[in-house]
């Protein structure tokens, strides 16, 4: 084998062991965010269960105000403390519109917010490098958020069609798509995202707090595995 061509074998070597690295930072970072939306929900839904007299007293409800929080926290690790802060202005944002629009634009603006602080964090505030491509694990969060982005924004549009039955069990089915398409990232999620959209249902034909309460329980189950997964890597 002539020089040229062992140099040219290590560089690719080097190649290929940068995209290793790459792709397990992302999957490091993937499983952080999932322990902190994890814990969001667990927090949220169990205020709901154990205290609903004051889930039921914040205007905007604490699921609107700790998402941000929970947004915050989840590029924090990453891209630091003070990058982070455009999710405090895009609260901001979104507050004015919880008091001063109709509930679907209030939806728009806070999507609208909410997409333009995720471009300001993951883009022009990152160390971005030329022709980088968008990983499959942004992929998976983009979808995320437009699943979620669409049930608000649908929920808006036609809230007097939505029961509480309804309405749970359709959000479900939407936390259940995303657990599920995040087994491509890591394979244990798949068996949870199986649980929530074949399991949940049936706890619902029990009541409606069996659903609640099953709901919870999966938020733990994904809090536990995203913190699990992140320490490990």
């Amino acid at each position: 084998m002539k020089r040229n061509d062992i140099k040219k074998l290590l560089e690719e070597i080097d190649v290929l062991l940068f995209l290793a690295s790459k792709g397990e930072e992302e999957r490091k970072l993937f499983a952080w965010q999932t322990f902190v939306w994890g814990t969001y929900v667990l927090f949220n839904m169990t205020l709901w269960l154990l205290l609903p007299q004051i889930t039921k007293a914040v205007p905007g409800s604490p699921w609107f105000h700790t998402l941000f929080i929970a947004f915050y926290f989840s590029t924090v690790p990453f891209v630091g403390w003070t990058r982070s802060l455009v999710w405090v202005a895009a609260y901001v944002l979104s507050a004015v519109a919880f008091y001063l629009l109709p509930p679907a634009l209030f939806i728009a603006t806070t999507v609208a917010g909410i997409t333009l602080a995720s471009f300001l964090v993951y883009g022009l505030l990152s160390n971005r490098r030329a022709n980088r491509r968008i990983s499959i694990t942004a992929y998976i969060g983009i979808v995320w958020g437009l699943l979620f982005a669409s049930f608000w924004w649908t929920f808006a549009l036609h809230k007097n069609a939505f029961s509480d039955e309804v309405f749970n069990l359709w959000i479900t089915y939407v936390f259940g798509a995303g657990i599920l398409l995040s087994g491509v990232v890591f394979r244990r999620f798949f068996l949870l995202g199986l649980f929530i959209l074949f399991a949940l249902p049936v706890f619902s034909y029990f009541g409606k707090q069996y659903l609640l309460w099953g709901y919870d329980l999966a938020a733990l189950i994904m809090s536990l595995m995203g913190i699990t997964l992140y320490l490990k890597r």
